[in-house]
């Protein structure tokens, strides 16, 4: 008899991971606001710029920001555009700010969780770090973390060198760091540009799960 549990467990586990494996679903609230020129604003073929403030400069952020700007060099690309080394060469520069906050959350929203090591009684079923949910009864003391992600974009005329598009993108769950987090933020950063609607909305952008990598 106990073999035949063991062995319901053990494929109720792999339905669940299997129908979990191909998509993750990412929601993000994004605000928008543009003061274009009535006569310019950025079209497919116009040049674009990173700038960094002296605090992104910092090795200990220099990756993070590395790996946003790769992201928004390829959307873009897809869009028609191209990113130049020097500000004097483009029309248009782009300032990325980005935010990474984990705290520990119990996934049922227990309200007398406060630590990491408070137990979650009564219930059998934890999230991965990649967001899958895995059935497992001898681990259910176990809290997930959950991470809250912000990227900001800011694009100046590099002419007069004012700000005219700002959008902030949110994300959270309980993904740990990967490229495809990375590439929805910026992507629902981007979402209708350079005609976004002003003011909240919520962006919901689906990517391949991929494995996860640690900071």
């Amino acid at each position: 008899m106990s073999r035949w549990v063991g062995a319901l467990l053990l494929l109720a586990a792999g339905l669940l991971l299997s129908g979990c494996a191909h998509v993750i679903r990412l929601e993000h609230a994004v605000q928008t606001h543009a003061a274009w020129d009535d006569q310019r604003r950025p079209t497919p073929g116009d040049r674009f710029a990173f700038e960094r403030s002296p605090a992104q400069q910092d090795a200990a952020v220099s990756a993070i920001q590395g790996r946003l700007e790769v992201q928004t060099r390829e959307w873009l690309a897809r869009w028609g555009s191209t990113v130049v080394n020097e500000r004097a060469q483009a029309q248009w520069v782009i300032q990325l700010t980005w935010r990474h906050q984990r705290t520990w959350r119990d996934p049922w929203g227990n309200p007398f969780f406060s630590s990491p090591f408070w137990g979650l009684p009564g219930h059998d079923v934890v999230v991965t770090g990649s967001g899958q949910v895995v059935w497992l009864p001898v681990l259910h003391h176990m809290p997930s973390l959950h991470h809250e992600r912000e990227l900001r974009v800011q694009i100046r005329d590099a002419t007069s060198n004012r700000i005219v598009y700002d959008s902030l993108a949110s994300q959270e769950g309980p993904w740990h760091d990967a490229p495809v987090l990375i590439q929805a933020l910026v992507e629902a950063a981007f979402t209708d540009f350079p005609t976004a609607p002003a003011g909240q909305r919520q962006v919901v952008i689906e990517k391949p799960r991929q494995p996860a990598i640690r900071p």
